[in-house]
């Protein structure tokens, strides 16, 4: 029988599982099912998912991997969507729905002319980098209009997986889950109890903190046990998606880089604790962020508007024209033709695009542009490799190019890097290093796995963990 570490990660619209034979660092299974968890809210600007649901696809893809795959589970390791909460009652059940990261009731005004964030930056300060759909403002909204009856905690979605699993009354949390709420004091590694004081907000009603890396529990979930046999099953506290996408990408975390192409984009990089507290009061807090990780170490983490969706709209823009000026209906291999225009042009013949089309979180009213077109370069290849080369530009940009210089590996992950072979060439001439692709995917079920190993004694420490990483390399334009 094999022995296994299970990896588990909630994300918005889907729950992938990583299942890994830890000796041999073999992935035995790597699957992933749609939540489709989202209710209709009124307002429209509420976003809120049906926990059960979520708890019901998270069972049933537990059970078909595990039930696939005869193994004598070692460890559990949880990671997924961060910033959102819920509410618990005393017994540890949930008491309402997920309020996620998309939530907007922050935006809506509460009395003439101020809305509920603005609200709550006049209480803590303006210089408190809070924005709707953090945790701090769904619970300054339930506060203000009244708790929910019964209401004796809260927690994320990811949280309330692992109180599942142990069968525990009482939410447990780690620094980089913490972090996501808003109510984090990072460098003290506790709430902001001054912050919340300000707002009314006992910490009574927060999780229970941890480090990263460490047992919040057993596993005493009897629907598991049966299917595994009754065994003693350390479950790992949750872990930030962005961080565990980093464990399982990154083999020398402090000399590379990490961007992720998915439907947005993202740039990170750990740093030591010094660096970190050197950067901190220059980083924005909105589009570059400062985030606690493992071994005592951070993340510098920038996100970008900008990535898959951009490049969708660009796809759509194409099937627009080609409908409204010719007649003539999307071709099933668009986004095909437009990558071999793209190719067959090599470059974007000078032209710069910005493709910020909505915006970024520190200026949503921001919009992209284009600059350097000549009768040279007016040609849907230059255009297509320049939205391309521009949603990387972005990236690269936010960060430092000092720190940037200090990197000797740029790896990538996400499936727009993935499916997009152009994408990788352009990523490795934008950042002047060779391209690393990991060869797994579902980069953050395999971090939560190999942080749930090390917590349990598995691995010795992430230096060890990380010997699974295997990549594919690009190599940059020239």
């Amino acid at each position: 029988m094999h022995e296994g570490i299970l990896g588990i990660d909630c994300g918005t619209s889907k729950i992938a599982v990583a299942l890994i034979e830890p000796t041999t660092r073999t992935v035995l299974d790597i699957r992933s099912a749609d939540t489709r968890a989202d209710i209709p809210c009124d307002p429209v600007s509420h976003k809120e998912q049906d926990v059960e649901v979520t708890i019901n696809v998270f069972r049933r893809l537990v059970t078909e991997t595990l039930r696939a795959h005869k193994v004598r589970l070692l460890s559990i390791g949880l990671t997924g969507q961060a910033h959102g909460i819920l509410g618990l009652d005393q017994n540890g059940n949930a008491l309402t729905n997920y309020v996620t990261w998309q939530d907007g009731r922050g935006e809506e005004e509460i009395r003439p002319g101020v809305t509920l964030l603005q609200e709550i930056r006049e209480r803590v300060g303006a210089d408190r980098k809070l924005a709707s759909g953090y945790g701090i403002v769904t619970l300054y909204s339930w506060k203000k209009r009244g708790l929910p009856p019964g209401m004796n905690r809260v927690c994320g979605i990811v949280d309330y997986l692992g109180l599942q699993l142990a069968q525990e009354r009482i939410p447990v949390t780690d620094y980089t889950m913490a972090e996501t709420t808003g109510m984090f004091d990072m460098m003290g590694a506790c709430w902001g109890t001054e912050m919340l004081e300000s707002l009314d907000i006992p910490t009574s009603l927060l999780p229970e903190l941890l480090p990263p890396t460490e047992i919040a529990g057993m596993l005493k979930a009897r629907w598991l046990l049966e299917l595994i046999g009754k065994r003693e099953v350390p479950v790992c506290v949750t872990l930030g998606d962005n961080q565990a996408g980093y464990i399982a990408s990154v083999r020398e975390p402090i000399q590379s880089i990490l961007i992720n192409i998915g439907t947005g984009s993202q740039i990170s990089l750990a740093v030591r604790r010094a660096v970190a507290e050197s950067l901190r009061s220059s980083l924005d807090g909105y589009d570059v962020t400062l985030r606690p990780f493992v071994d005592s170490c951070f993340l510098v983490a920038g996100s970008a508007l900008a990535g898959g969706v951009a490049y969708r709209a660009l796809k759509d823009f194409f099937a627009t024209a080609g409908r409204e000026l010719f007649g003539i209906e999307e071709p099933q291999d668009l986004y095909g033709r437009m990558q071999d225009l793209a190719e067959r042009v090599g470059s974007s013949g000078g032209m710069h695009v910005e493709p910020l089309l909505g915006g970024s979180r520190s200026n949503p009213d921001t919009r992209g542009r284009i600059e350097g077109l000549s009768f040279d370069n007016l040609k849907p290849g230059a255009f297509i490799y320049g939205v391309q080369e521009g949603i990387l530009r972005i990236l690269k940009e936010m960060i430092d190019p000092e720190l940037l210089g200090e990197r000797k590996y740029l790896v990538g992950s996400g499936n727009g890097l993935r499916r997009n072979p152009l994408l990788r060439r352009i990523a490795a001439t934008v950042f002047e290093r060779d391209l690393l692709i990991p060869r797994i995917v579902e980069e953050a079920a395999v971090g939560a796995a190999l942080n749930g190993a090390v917590a349990a004694g598995i691995y010795e420490n992430f230096d060890e963990a990380r010997n699974l990483i295997r990549y594919e390399e690009q190599s940059r334009e020239v």
